[in-house]
């Protein structure tokens, strides 16, 4: 009767340690996913702020965009029809490049919403990264509108021209070059897009 008694104990100490760690775990994995959750906001992520060629800093949270002089004092508004799902790009003409799931929108250093550019719902694949607008030198802006189109908007909302990847592209942005070429990494490689949407050369990003 005694060994027995003291199997059952052990047994019901294996089953209480395993319930104990089961908890734990469990407990472990929801503050991953909180702490997750909290850092992938977009308040929180990278890229909703952008300081302007006057000094001042525009930033935006949700659908809400402000813009802030150099002493800190709100000098404008503006609430956009969706909410902003990348980062924020700045343009020479002082313009602000916000992009929805829906739109490319363009602001004006005074908070006036300047137009909206139809976009298509961005693909999944896409990083929010790779979501950013690209200013250019002429004040228009290059989007990846799925991983392998690029679309040029012009500094009037007008669609200008789209190019076409070899191969997907899905966590880099795409850059903006002073002589108005881009680039985009793309499956292992670097792309050039001319000014005017050409494919201009290719580089691999391995040795």
């Amino acid at each position: 009767m005694t060994n027995l008694t003291r199997s059952g104990k052990a047994a019901l100490w294996r089953r209480a340690s395993v319930y104990i760690l089961r908890c734990w775990m469990l407990t472990c994995l929801t503050l991953a996913a909180t702490t997750c959750q909290q850092q992938t906001t977009p308040q929180n992520r990278p890229g909703n702020v952008v300081v302007l060629r006057n000094s001042n800093t525009v930033v935006v949270v949700g659908k809400q965009m402000k813009a802030l002089a150099p002493d800190g004092s709100v000098l404008w508004t503006v609430s956009l029809p969706e909410e902003v799902i990348a980062p924020l790009a700045s343009a020479p003409n002082s313009n602000v490049f916000a992009r929805s799931q829906s739109a490319l929108y363009a602001v004006n250093h005074a908070g006036k919403l300047q137009w909206s550019a139809e976009l298509p719902a961005p693909s999944s694949a896409l990083s929010y990264e790779a979501l950013a607008p690209a200013a250019l030198a002429d004040s228009s802006a290059v989007v990846l509108v799925s991983t392998r189109e690029m679309r040029n908007i012009a500094a009037n909302g007008s669609k200008r021209w789209t190019a076409h990847l070899p191969v997907e592209a899905t966590q880099s942005p795409v850059l903006a070059c002073p002589n108005g070429q881009t680039v985009v990494r793309a499956g292992g490689k670097i792309f050039g897009v001319s000014p005017d949407g050409k494919l201009l050369w290719e580089s691999s990003t391995t040795q």
